[in-house]
């Protein structure tokens, strides 16, 4: 079995535009489950509408937050069964062949050794758009993992670094020599501009100005440059 997690909370608008991406893709073979924060029945509204792919709605009873709203629906994902799952958040649309890539990198044959595969690149340009290259860092803007990385090297070390998750695997990475997989041309767009925790117009202003993704249009015939491109 093959997921997608979708964590929700407060931006309906935002969430709406991710469904809509989710529905340009190839979904056969995935089952979504959206991690629902309480509080806003208007973006509860937008998941129940969801006619395109299976789904399940789950509501937390109590707000989780940022840091504890991952975990608990990959931890359920994994429990049933999954072995590959695809993350993405409210403010993340995926580009009509995001899921091309992550079936791409589901194949590849040294999969394992690589932690997981970014979809979100800080793209300013579409040159090599089926071109990836390894990594050492980690990328919050919708990425995949199999149950295997999940459970031995990202679970364990949930928020080992007070900052956050996103840090925390971060963390892990640096601290055992791991690598990651990104695609030159990002499969995903960050549109939160307004209402996240973390990130302010202005910041977003100063990360995601002018940056592109792919349209769909390149093909299916990624490529991996084995070159490590090492984070700032």
């Amino acid at each position: 079995m093959k997921t997608i997690t979708l964590t929700v909370y407060n931006r309906p608008e935002y969430t709406s535009k991710v469904l809509e991406s989710l529905q340009t893709n190839n979904t056969i073979g995935y089952k979504l489950l959206i991690a629902a924060e309480p509080g806003c029945d208007q973006t509860i509204k937008v998941c129940q509408k969801i006619d395109f792919m299976p789904f399940e709605l789950v509501l937390n009873p109590f707000c989780r937050g940022v840091n504890c709203n991952n975990k608990h629906i990959y931890d359920l994902v994994f429990d049933r069964g999954s072995e590959l799952n695809v993350a993405i958040e409210d403010d993340t649309p995926l580009s009509p062949d995001a899921l091309d890539l992550v079936e791409w990198f589901h194949s590849l044959p040294n999969r394992d050794d690589y932690l997981l595969l970014n979809l979100f690149n800080g793209s300013k340009s579409t040159d090599r758009p089926l071109e990836l290259f390894e990594y050492d860092a980690f990328c919050p803007w919708g990425f995949c993992f199999s149950r295997q990385a999940y459970e031995n090297r990202i679970k364990p070390y949930w928020m080992c670094d007070a900052r956050g998750w996103d840090w925390s695997i971060c963390e892990v990475m640096r601290n055992n020599g791991l690598k990651s997989l990104s695609p030159f041309l990002s499969r995903t767009q960050n549109i939160g501009k307004y209402g996240g925790v973390y990130c302010t117009p202005d910041y977003y202003e100063h990360c995601f100005s002018g940056h592109v993704s792919s349209d769909g249009s390149f093909g299916k015939k990624f490529s991996l440059i084995p070159s490590l491109i090492k984070s700032e």
